[in-house]
């Protein structure tokens, strides 16, 4: 059952709080962290649970998860091409899912991320 547009309100409102942090984070960021450990690992490897839950805790996991590895959109990547339009690209991404248009039948649809990456960096 879809949720109903309050209960959308809210789940959008944490995770857009939870993806505004993270991106602000990127500044100061670390290029790269050291790998995830054992616990980390199975938390993420054990299979969903049997009902939903709270959105919370599954930020919680994901905020530990994303704190590992290589991070190209750390202010500390010095690239030879420096990477960007990663709030844009994730922003085209939720339109493509949200409104359930499969590319291949409307091919126009698929540029929308390029675009919206292009009008991002026009205003900026």
């Amino acid at each position: 059952m879809e949720p109903d547009a309050e209960q959308r309100a809210l789940l959008s409102s944490a995770v857009v709080e939870f993806i505004d942090r993270f991106l602000d984070a990127r500044v100061d960021a670390r290029m790269s962290s050291p790998p995830p450990d054992r616990e980390l690992i199975a938390s993420l490897l054990s299979p969903p649970p049997g009902a939903g839950g709270a959105l919370g805790p599954l930020l919680a996991r994901l905020d530990a998860a994303i704190d590992t590895g290589f991070d190209t959109a750390s202010g500390g990547f010095l690239s030879y091409i420096p990477t960007g339009g990663l709030f844009a690209s994730a922003l085209g991404s939720f339109l493509a899912t949200a409104t359930n248009r499969y590319t291949p039948a409307t091919p126009r649809i698929a540029l929308l991320p390029s675009t919206a990456r292009e009008t991002e960096r026009s205003q900026s």
